[in-house]
């Protein structure tokens, strides 16, 4: 007489919710990575200007303390 066994697969439901979290955690990161880079890129040559110089930036209007990038770089960084 023979017997066989079968050993099932024990699949744990916990490790996957913390995968999909770890990939998602990980991507947001990359995300706000990406957008810093490009916000640093875009303004790089503004930013490096004399504080008497930037008026005559054409980006001026946007990245200046009070303009529309600038502001929201400043509610985002403090």
């Amino acid at each position: 007489m023979s017997a066989s066994a079968t050993v099932g697969h024990y699949h744990n439901p916990r490790e996957d919710d913390e995968k999909g979290h770890r990939i998602r955690v990980f991507l947001a990161w990359m995300l706000a990575l990406a957008a810093v880079l490009v916000i640093a890129g875009y303004g790089w040559n503004y930013y490096t200007l004399s504080v008497a110089q930037r008026p005559f930036s054409p980006k001026h209007q946007l990245l200046r303390p009070s303009g529309t990038i600038g502001i929201k770089l400043a509610w985002w960084v403090s």
